[in-house]
């Protein structure tokens, strides 16, 4: 799926306060895209490896933790963080929290980047 068409909104994670995921496609430990939606909205995390396409650096999802535990669950906080090494990204409902786990195995030349698309 290109990125780049006029049908992609580039977002922050915060859009999904007051937000339920409803569903969301399987994701596995080494993907650079998740796709899941919610009552309303579809979105795609998508995940580069920065540089000159010759690098050695990878990015990818490293797990999803807890998602079950959130679905049809209003989401009421986001806590977003990263640094050179990866990103941590939570979503909390009133009961329950889920993980996301950005992991950037890098070489220390070239950076990664992660983004949220609304399609």
């Amino acid at each position: 799926m290109s990125l780049l068409g006029n049908n992609y909104k580039k977002l922050g994670f915060d859009i999904l306060k007051d937000q339920k995921i409803i569903s969301f496609e399987n994701q596995f430990e080494g993907y650079k895209s998740w796709n899941f939606s919610t009552e309303n909205h579809k979105y795609n995390l998508h995940i580069e490896d920065d540089g000159c396409g010759c690098n050695d650096s990878n990015a990818y999802i490293n797990y999803i933790q807890g998602l079950d535990k959130i679905l049809n669950q209003e989401i009421i906080e986001v806590d977003e963080g990263s640094d050179s090494y990866g990103a941590n990204i939570t979503l909390k409902t009133r009961e329950n929290e889920c993980f996301i786990v950005i992991t950037h195995d890098q070489n220390g030349y070239y950076g990664f980047s992660y983004e949220l698309f609304e399609y």
